[in-house]
């Protein structure tokens, strides 16, 4: 089955460089520390013809500069399809809960956040027996559709461009490397993320290995 993408946490940190670096350095980023959740993306697709429903939810305790605001919680819905051999379409949808102190007007704010569509290719797929891995890369493009004016939404149209090497390491253990950037918009997903306006460069990394059909540890 296809390995679940974003794998995210409540309070994790962003993992977010990546080998591009070099190739992207000479685009003038400005390195910004924010708190994002623990995402890496897999090489695969859906198979042609077919849906893929996932499902995410995650917890934030929010920073200090979010302040009156203190907790958010994301819950996200994601439906991929497979359109052809080795591409497929998807859109996801947040709904986002902030919650805020007594001194907040009002204290908690609730609705969905910004629409988000992407196009996943896998250009290149792992052979058993080979040394060079799964590439995949996929464009994903935002419309502002979340309230910002409550917090909601960016208020940006995000243009991102991301790229992913899997390989095994063992027959139940894969390496996942994310590396890419948003060519304008924001990061930011209600309260959580990077609110300024530009270029990012985002990576991110994990080791995932199989325990059962249904089970696996990232």
């Amino acid at each position: 089955s296809k390995a679940p993408s974003p794998l995210r946490f409540a309070g994790t940190l962003q993992i977010r460089r990546f080998l591009l670096a070099g190739a992207f350095l000479s685009l003038g980023i400005l390195t910004v520390h924010a708190q994002q959740p623990f995402a890496t993306d897999d090489a695969d697709v859906t198979e042609k013809g077919k849906f893929h429903l996932q499902l995410s939810n995650e917890f934030d305790t929010l920073q200090r500069n979010a302040y009156p605001a203190l907790r958010q919680n994301t819950f996200v819905a994601e439906l991929d399809y497979g359109l052809v051999d080795r591409v497929e379409i998807g859109v996801d949808y947040p709904f986002i809960a902030i919650s805020g102190s007594r001194v907040a007007s009002p204290q908690n704010i609730t609705g969905f956040g910004d629409l988000d569509f992407h196009v996943k290719y896998n250009f290149l797929k792992e052979r058993e027996g080979s040394w060079h891995p799964a590439l995949t890369a996929t464009l994903n493009i935002e419309i502002p559709t979340g309230d910002a004016h409550r917090g909601l939404g960016s208020g940006f149209k995000d243009y991102f461009l991301n790229s992913v090497l899997q390989k095994s390491i063992t027959d139940k253990t894969k390496l996942r490397l994310n590396g890419g950037i948003l060519f304008a918009g924001s990061t930011a997903t209600g309260d959580v993320g990077i609110r300024t306006r530009g270029r990012v460069l985002v990576a991110a990394a994990s080791l995932v290995k199989q325990f059962s059909p249904k089970w696996s540890l990232g």
